[in-house]
């Protein structure tokens, strides 16, 4: 920033120098002068021209490094805690918003940085050939200022109201590209079709209508500009001044083109960078905040035995969960009777969010909520239906819970991925996109049950997980489960033909699903 405000005053510097050189050329016979004059205005041409050069890499520099910083957190912020946002909600944040921020830094930020030493300088200068000029200039950029402020509150409502609709637009795609198979089968194409359709052509008026806006401050721009030049030449036959006095009065006039143009793209930015800020500031406001409540102290206790405590637990709706403890070997089988309230139980007790008020969860003696995410992984192994696996290779999703972990031939095999590993393109080294892309449901489900099972952490929680493994690989999960160590706690539609369960844990009034299915454990 301090470097865009020199590159401004060496301009003004530039301008003002060039002007008192043209003066002296008009009052010199001496052919010696006036070639030094010319000389000295190639020289500062050149000059100006390579400071505008370094003022855009240095504006370019400063947005970018800014909206990286930016983007980092709104990704933290969306891995830690998505909110229920859609895909397409997100796309928008880190596109379409990061461009508004980009564009006020690069195309707002940094001209004024420069343009008001430069109008500064200018200023100065034209009063030092005479203050009758600096008058003159005055009034065209008064009333540019009134112009640009009065169009600044309507450009802030385009800009707000096209934000709106460019993020339901993304937010519909997304849904819909999402949504393709079930629309297919539906032969809703057509109509899919037909509302994208329409909320295009509404960003594409809203867009139109900012447009209208932002020409309109463009044009008082330029106007302004004419007008400036027209005042110096008018003040100057008015108050009968000399021609040389009147030329490096113009030429001085013309270094104000530039940032005087680029005022009204300013303020176009600066409103768009208002409705992107006003969107994104609470989800940045998330993400700066910790990811563990101050008044929770850290967890300093050492590791113990590998029991498993939860006491004080609720479900969502306020219904308390039994106390459980439970030892090494033991299979639990959680149900709560609701999808998502098991979902929220299961991610507690994994550490993912707060236990709540009064809650109690120990995993071999620490609490995963206390952890550090590395040390977190090593004590919870966890895997859902429908999780989507990240960018990435596949020998990498493997080892995303243990990175340290070499992946043998053996380890493929105990978890039937050899064949699967083997028909890829690249074997290990292929590369999954689209949440697992070219993985099948049943071989993404296997991918997520050998990361969690691998280091044989003291916790395996498996979210109805058997569901996206499919019939013919639950001998292989009771197999696995079988030799598996440490607790398991399950959450599935059909438990009894995955494990043989040590007891049923959820609120005793929800009951267990099938007749010989053990009693609930004592709290």
């Amino acid at each position: 920033m301090l470097t865009l405000v020199g590159t401004g005053l060496a301009q003004a510097l530039i301008g003002g120098a060039s002007a008192l050189a043209l003066r002296r050329a008009f009052h010199s016979s001496s052919s010696g002068t006036i070639v030094a004059t010319i000389g000295l205005l190639v020289v500062a041409a050149f000059a100006l021209g390579s400071l505008r050069l370094a003022e855009r890499v240095l504006a370019e520099r400063m947005s970018q490094n800014y909206v990286h910083r930016v983007r980092t957190a709104l990704l933290r912020a969306s891995i830690h805690d998505s909110g229920g946002r859609s895909l397409g909600v997100t796309v928008a944040r880190t596109t379409n918003d990061l461009t508004s921020l980009r564009n006020w830094m690069a195309f707002g930020m940094a001209p004024l940085a420069s343009g008001i030493p430069l109008v500064l300088g200018v200023t100065i200068a034209l009063a030092v050939l005479n203050p009758l000029f600096a008058v003159a200039a005055a009034f065209p950029l008064t009333a540019l200022a009134w112009a640009l402020w009065s169009l600044t509150n309507l450009a802030y409502e385009r800009s707000r109201r096209l934000r709106k609709l460019r993020g339901r637009l993304s937010a519909q795609i997304a849904d819909t590209v999402l949504a393709a198979p079930a629309i297919r089968a539906g032969g809703g194409q057509s109509r899919e079709l037909k509302r994208i359709q329409e909320r295009s052509s509404a960003v594409v008026e809203a867009a139109v209508g900012r447009a209208r806006v932002a020409g309109a401050l463009r044009a008082s721009t330029a106007t302004a500009s004419g007008l400036g030049t027209a005042a110096i030449v008018a003040m100057g036959v008015y108050a009968r001044l000399p021609l040389g006095t009147v030329a490096a009065a113009v030429t001085v006039m013309g270094f104000l083109v530039a940032p005087v143009q680029d005022l009204g793209r300013v303020v176009e930015y600066r409103q768009m960078y208002r409705a992107a800020r006003k969107v994104l500031e609470p989800a940045l406001t998330g993400a700066a905040a910790p990811a563990v409540p101050a008044p929770r102290p850290p967890d300093t206790t050492e590791p113990t035995a590998a029991t498993v405590e939860i006491a004080g637990l609720r479900l969502a709706d306020g219904t308390p969960m039994p106390d459980l403890t439970v030892q090494p070997g033991a299979r639990i089988v959680l149900d709560v009777g609701d999808r998502g309230m098991t979902t929220e139980v299961v991610e507690r007790i994994a550490g993912l969010r707060a236990p709540g008020p009064g809650a109690r969860v120990r995993v071999a003696g620490r609490d995963p909520y206390l952890l550090d995410p590395r040390e977190r992984r090593s004590l919870v192994g966890y895997a859902c239906q429908d999780m989507r696996l990240e960018r990435g290779t596949v020998s990498r999703a493997l080892r995303y819970r243990t990175p340290d972990l070499d992946i043998t031939p053996r380890t493929l095999a105990r978890f039937g991925l050899s064949e699967t590993i083997a028909r890829l393109p690249r074997g290990e080294g292929t590369e999954l996109r689209h949440g697992g892309s070219p993985l099948a449901v049943p071989e993404r489900a296997r991918v997520l049950l050998a990361r969690a099972m691998l280091g044989d952490p003291p916790l395996l929680m498996l979210d109805h997980l058997d569901a996206d493994l499919g019939t013919p690989y639950l001998p292989l999960l009771r197999r696995l489960l079988q030799e598996y160590d440490g607790v398991v706690l399950l959450a599935s539609d059909r438990p009894w033909d995955v494990i043989a369960p040590t007891g049923i844990w959820g609120p005793p009034d929800v009951g267990a699903r099938q007749p010989s299915s053990p009693q609930p454990l004592a709290t």
